[in-house]
């Protein structure tokens, strides 16, 4: 069993006192076999269709009515002046599960999936990372999130990711998110079971009324398509490098299975079987370019 944990990425400043978590249940599958689990990623209709049971509390509310992370803006308990970090709090359906997958995905119609990483944890918990979400155990949470922080190996963002930054794939509109829970049971993903929160938006800051020149705000909006571009570069990359491991794995197996044929077929009596055998496991010879 291996335990994953962000030791590497900068704190955010906030502290507040904490009930100790639950103990983990017993768990059926180890954590390391996660990294083999494979995620389909969907589109909008399929996270619209969602029951929205996830409940974030510790989210502002704008002007609109819509919850929105304000990363430069905690917020504070009136009572005892703590800050308090955004919580993802998951159905009480969950507690028959020992793991479930938690992953982030941009919310809007006509927009295919997009990868958003998923907040780093506040607390240390039972947690695994992998290329599909975060990964932990339902027993401990609700689950507090990271607003605002950087990896200090990476500088990445290892927290709340700026809704600016995705401006690219909706064109015209202000980015929003939606948080998804999928349980995992006897080694696979209940994606019938899955369910989201409602959508919430990301900003720095709060918003307080244009005041910049028209010269600023111009070029501001290059900065950010610049941005965008190489969000968009940088997951395309990582997109087809995922790829390219998969088919040379399947390329591989391929490979043994055909080498394993061919030693079968010498003991297969003559005839039709053999002959079309031999044939379709033959050698397929590749042609040599000379360059002169």
């Amino acid at each position: 069993m291996s335990f994953q944990t962000d030791i590497m990425s900068s704190d955010d400043e906030w502290e507040e006192t904490l009930p100790m978590t639950p103990a983990p249940r017993v768990r059926t599958h180890t954590w390391d076999t996660l990294d083999t689990v494979e995620y389909q990623n969907k589109g909008h209709k399929y996270y619209n269709d969602l029951g929205d049971d996830i409940k974030l509390h510790n989210f502002g509310v704008n002007d609109s009515g819509r919850l929105v992370i304000h990363r430069c803006e905690p917020l504070k308990d009136p009572s005892t002046g703590l800050k308090k970090y955004p919580t993802v709090v998951l159905p009480s359906s969950f507690d028959g599960y020992d793991k479930v997958l938690l992953t982030m995905s941009l919310f809007h119609p006509n927009c295919g999936h997009v990868y958003v990483r998923f907040p780093n944890l506040k607390d240390k918990v039972e947690q695994r990372r992998t290329k599909t979400g975060l990964w932990a155990n339902p027993s401990n949470g609700p689950f507090r999130l990271k607003k605002k922080a950087i990896d200090k190996g990476t500088k990445d963002d290892v927290a709340f990711q700026l809704g600016v930054n995705f401006k690219f794939h909706v064109p015209g509109m202000e980015p929003c998110f939606v948080i998804v829970a999928t349980p995992f049971e006897n080694g696979r993903l209940v994606t019938n079971k899955a369910v989201r929160s409602k959508s919430f938006r990301v900003q720095s800051k709060r918003q307080h009324g244009q005041t910049n020149s028209r010269k600023r705000r111009k070029k501001s909006k290059e900065i950010n398509k610049l941005n965008t571009d190489i969000q968009a570069a940088q997951r395309e990359k990582e997109i087809l490098q995922r790829e390219d491991t998969r088919m040379s794995y399947v390329n591989t197996e391929h490979q043994r299975f055909m080498h394993n044929l061919r030693n079968k077929i010498s003991s297969i009596p003559p005839g039709p079987a053999k002959i079309a055998l031999l044939h379709a496991s033959r050698s397929i010879k590749k042609e040599t370019t000379v360059v002169l």
